[in-house]
Parts: structure tokens; sequence; C-alpha cells
């Protein structure tokens, strides 16, 4: 019983392409039911573009988030799949981690695809959907909107 205390939830995400907004809610929907839970979320993006909402989940869950974009980079692969990412979360402290110093944790409006970065927006009160422009009906829940700006 002793050994299964010390174990803790972790996820591993392998990105392979861009964000995508119509899955927006659902992804942060996860991060923030594994943020209450205490499960590690981990994100290794395989892609041009770094992942905004991967960088989100890696920090608000205390893991660890890495963007390879270059074959240079992909050497290193390897050992970051084979060190830091297997390592307990309590022994990370000891690891030289991925610095992320640019997390943007402003929303993204559901009227654009792509969808555009938004300092001051419109929300849906039932699913937290952000919206650029008022809308009379939110697109993911369809519920009325009573036209209040956030």
């Amino acid at each position: 019983a002793a050994a299964v205390a010390d174990l803790s939830a972790r996820v591993l995400v392998l990105k392979l392409g861009h964000d995508a907004p119509e899955q927006y809610n659902a992804t942060m929907n996860c991060i923030f039911s594994a943020q209450r839970h205490g499960i590690v979320i981990d994100a290794c993006v395989l892609a041009a573009s770094a992942s905004v909402l991967m960088k989100q989940a890696a920090h608000l869950t205390r893991g660890v988030y890495l963007h390879v974009s270059r074959k240079a980079q992909f050497e290193d692969l390897l050992v970051h799949l084979m060190s830091v990412f297997p390592a307990p979360p309590s022994c990370r402290q000891h690891l030289r981690l991925p610095v992320v110093e640019d997390i943007d944790f402003r929303a993204t409006c559901f009227c654009h695809k792509p969808s555009r970065t938004l300092d001051r927006g419109w929300v849906c009160s039932v699913c937290l959907s952000t919206y650029c422009d008022e809308h009379k009906t939110c697109v993911c829940s369809s519920t009325s909107t009573n036209g209040e700006s956030a």
C-alpha cells in the first residue's frame, strides 16, 4: 500500500499540429480538471509553431513544456523523453528543465479561424466561450446572451 501512495497521475501529450480553436473548451476543461485533481500534464510539441494551450496546460498543472521545431533540437528530444518526462514531479526540482517564459493567458475568440487573441471580449456565461464581438447566441452552447461585456 505504501508503494501505491507514492504514485502520482501524470499525462504526457505529444502534439504534432497547431492548436485547434474548436477544441479549446474541451482542452481547457481537461486542464482545469487535471489541475483540480493534482494531475501533472507534460507537453512535448513537435510542430513549427508553439502551442498556447499546451503551454497553459503544463504551467497550470506544474508540468514540463518542450517545443521542438528545428532539426537540431530533435537530437535533444530523446534525452528529454528518457530523462525529464519520466521523472516524478518530486524529483524534477533537481533537474535542469526547459524554461518557458512567454505563456499567454489571454483568451482567444471563437468567431474567427484562425482565432484571434483578445485583450477584451464577450464571454458566454454557460460555457465560457469568448468572442471579439457581441453574439445573440453562443456558437458553442446555443445559449442566448444578455449582452454584457467582460
